[in-house]
Parts: structure tokens; sequence; C-alpha cells
């Protein structure tokens, strides 16, 4: 069909009608509305090289689809976070159990203790939010520079953080065959 040629009876009107009801669902248009309304026919076809199905501008689908991907990223961040803060707060509680019952060696106790310490001192700097010059006098009068000498040590911090990578790969690794046996109790 040129640029120039309306709609004509037969194919090319089955064909707009078909590309109507593809790229601009709510239409619904049958042949005779497109055949009684030779310049709407045409504007609709323009139309639909410039909307995609859903009927939203192809910038606007592609702005959309994108920030989709954005959220997609934010929200698997999230959740990876928010995974390894309960499996962290789950090795503490395990910890506390286990203390009731046996003995703990001083490096399990030096380990759990720097890891619940540095825990709170971050959950803590969390809640005081951004450093920003604010009216509002900071909460409990805590200043994050209050805080920071809370921290572990250094190098407790540094041994912490490389058994704790071990500690949460065996939780993990718990939790993932516990599911595996309760969906397949075969394996």
């Amino acid at each position: 069909m040129a640029s120039g040629d309306f709609c004509s009876p037969g194919e090319g009107m089955e064909i707009l009608q078909q590309v109507c009801s593809k790229q601009l669902p709510p239409c619904n248009l049958s042949k005779e509305d497109l055949l009684q309304n030779p310049y709407f026919s045409k504007l609709l076809l323009n139309l639909s090289q410039h909307v995609d199905e859903s009927g939203l501008s192809l910038t606007l689908a592609k702005e959309q689809a994108q920030a989709w991907k954005e959220v997609r990223l934010h929200k698997t961040t999230w959740l990876r976070s928010e995974i390894l803060h309960r499996v962290i707060q789950e090795l503490l509680v395990d910890y506390y159990v286990k203390i009731q019952d046996t003995n703990v060696t001083s490096e399990d106790k030096k380990f759990h203790e720097t890891l619940e310490q540095r825990l709170l001192v971050t959950e803590l700097m969390r809640l005081l939010g951004p450093s920003q010059e604010r009216e509002i006098p900071p909460l409990l009068g805590l200043e994050k520079a209050d805080l920071l000498e809370l921290m572990p040590l250094s190098e407790d911090f540094v041994w912490m953080r490389a058994r704790l990578q071990q500690e949460v790969e065996e939780q993990l690794k718990k939790k993932c065959f516990t599911l595996l046996c309760y969906y397949d109790p075969n394996s």
C-alpha cells in the first residue's frame, strides 16, 4: 500500500483491520467501520507505527521497560541483603541456643560477639539515617561518630568476616537441603 493510497475493499482492508486489532486493541474496529472512514483508517495506520500493542508510545514503552528492569535489579539487590541479614540473625540465635546446652570455644565466642556487635552498630547507623544537617536532634542524641567508637577492632572484623562467609554458606546449604528434602523426599 503506497503512503498516499486509501484503504480499498479487499485484502488491504483485512491487513489494516489486523494491524488495528493488534496494535490498537481498544479499537476493535470492523471492516465496515474502516471502509466508511478512510481518513480515520489512514490515521490509525499511521498511529499504529508509533505505539506498541499496549497503546504506549514506543519511546514511553522503552522507558517503561527500562524502569521495570531497574525495579527488578533493586528488588533483587534488596532481597539478597535481606536474606543475608536474616541468615546472620539466625546464626546468632543458633549460637545463643548452643551456649545454653554446651560450652563453646573462645574462638566461637569471639566470632559471634564480633558479629553481633558489628550487626547492632550497623543497624543503629542505618536508623540514624544520612549524615545531613538537620534541625531535628539525632535519635537518642547519638551521632554516627559515637557509634563508630563501638565498632569491633578492625583485626577482629577482618577475621570475623572471613569466617562469616563460610558460616553463611553452610547455613544456606542447610536451608537448600531442607527445601530439597521437602519438595523431593527421595533425593
